[in-house]
């Protein structure tokens, strides 16, 4: 593998993002070796919670399904729902 190594550094002089990109195949790698993850597109990651909450309320109700349930349906976790709905009255809201 040729790598090539980035780090970027703020303000103070910290570094506090390293990246590697094997040049001989254009991914990123991690400190250990392995390709790293992709990033999550914002978006598509928000209207796949939302079509799983929809599918989730309408056939259970509201109190007939979890957080964890929903998450599950869209590929997700439940710590990631929260985060971007804040909770499940609030994404129970937007999914009408």
């Amino acid at each position: 593998m040729v790598a090539q190594w980035s780090t970027s550094v703020d303000l103070t002089g910290i570094s506090v993002k390293s990246t590697c990109v094997d040049m001989s195949r254009g991914d990123l790698v991690s400190k250990t070796g392995t390709p790293a993850k992709h990033r999550r597109n914002a978006s598509a990651t928000r209207q796949a919670i939302l079509e799983s909450a929809l599918i989730a309320f309408t056939r259970s109700g509201y109190d007939g399904v979890g957080v964890r349930e929903i998450a599950k349906g869209a590929g997700v976790t439940a710590m990631l729902v929260n985060r971007y709905f804040g909770s499940k009255e609030r994404l129970f809201a937007e999914s009408r």
